[in-house]
């Protein structure tokens, strides 16, 4: 669906415009329109609701006008409370996106436009990359990028889940979905700056709610609220880690230390795991000892894939380590999917390696499984399928 909008102030009628299309399928070339329901909101500059409605889009093109406004909404919040499930490309400008991450009242549209201002940035963060001879220190990040966020950080009203998903950045796979070729150090360098960046203007706002969650001392409960509140304090703590300072480093030892939950246990190892420390092996051998007392398979499959997305240096030889421990179960699937799959998956840095030795060692691994669990080899060597988008030096390596 695409959408545009005007207002003419002499009339006082603002008109909305739309349009739908429907990519052909096999036998059924024309696609007929659809019905689809639009449940729009428009926000004045102060981010009040001019008018909200629920529209039907039956039509190719649909214009849909809004008489008797005194004053030029600011911006459309379409799509309300995902009232359909469509791909939207609109006029909006990058402050009217930031506008909607910060003020919009629709939980869904607000983490959506995060997502999509967030994305924005990286992929702009990587042009410029780019453009100045992969030099980070051409990168600087947008204000209004950092404004958006620090509102949603700070918004108490907001529902405290909605507020720690609206704070996470795009990973990695959905970044790469929006380009072609696919630059993975150029994606990865911009990642971790807009990360690294964001922590370091709003440290002193993340460590105060940090600490204004801290749970030590209240019964463990698993509730809507508690939930939220455990998933926005870890989100927090994983946001200040990417600074890498003693700090916030003693802060992970010390929730690790104190945690009386596993979402707290593992939510301070994550955060421990992307920093090359003492601290760190201490922690992940207590975890590890502790799980093995208790006899517990599970807990150190996620152990193993902890350690499997750890965006560290030496993330392949790590991973090698680990295939030779103690803990891994070289034939179990759960295993392989939690250290093997976990690192060819959800770690590009250590798979996307400019040496290619990430590639080779999971190629490596794909032939060996394939003897003992074809399924588990096949769902392993998928992590390929993007080949032919990558660029010209990591297609030859992948090959």
């Amino acid at each position: 669906v695409t959408a545009s909008s005007s207002y003419d102030a002499e009339t006082k009628t603002y008109s909305l415009t739309m349009s739908q299309s429907t990519v052909s399928t096999p036998n059924q070339e024309t696609k007929e329109p659809f019905h689809i329901p639009v449940e729009v909101g428009l926000l004045s500059k102060d981010g009040k609701v001019l008018v909200e409605k629920m529209l039907e889009l039956r039509e190719e093109t649909q214009t849909f006008e809004f008489p008797d406004l005194e004053e030029e909404p600011y911006v459309p919040s379409l799509f309300r409370g995902f009232s359909a499930p469509i791909k939207l490309q609109s006029d909006i400008t990058p402050d009217q996106l930031a506008f909607l991450a910060a003020n919009d009242n629709d939980p869904f549209n607000r983490w959506d436009a995060s997502q999509q201002l967030y994305t924005r940035e990286i992929l702009r963060l990587v042009q410029v990359y780019q453009d100045n001879e992969r030099d980070e220190a051409s990168m600087v990040l947008e204000e209004s990028v950092n404004a958006a966020f620090r509102a949603t950080l700070t918004d108490e009203s907001l529902d405290p889940s909605l507020r720690a998903y609206s704070l996470s950045m795009p990973t990695y796979s959905t970044l790469s979905q929006e380009v072609n070729p696919i630059d993975a150090d150029a994606i990865i360098t911009a990642g971790r700056f807009i990360r690294r960046t964001l922590a370091s203007k709003n440290k002193e706002e993340l460590l105060k709610i940090y600490h204004s969650l801290d749970s030590k001392g209240k019964p463990y409960e698993i509730n809507e609220k508690d939930v939220g509140d455990r998933r926005l304090r870890n989100t927090c703590l994983a946001i200040l880690s990417t600074l890498k300072e003693q700090d916030t480093i003693d802060l992970s030892v010390q929730q690790f230390k104190n945690a009386e939950s596993m979402t707290n246990s593992i939510g301070a190892l994550q955060s421990l795991v992307n920093v090359p420390s003492k601290e760190r092996d201490e922690a992940l051998e207590t975890f590890y000892q502790r799980a093995k007392k208790n006899n517990e398979a599970l807990v150190i499959n996620k152990w193993l894939q902890v350690q499997a997305g750890a965006d560290i240096p030496n993330a392949v030889e790590e991973v090698k380590k680990l295939m030779n421990h103690e803990g891994y179960e070289s034939t179990n699937p759960n295993a392989i999917r939690a250290l093997l799959l976990m690192f060819a998956g959800a770690n590009p840095a250590g798979f996307h390696k400019s040496d290619g030795s990430g590639y080779e060692f999971i190629a490596e691994q794909v032939i060996e499984l394939d003897k003992i669990n074809p399924q588990v080899a096949a769902r392993l060597a998928s992590t390929f399928d993007t080949w032919q988008k990558q660029t010209d030096d990591r297609k030859t390596l992948m090959k």
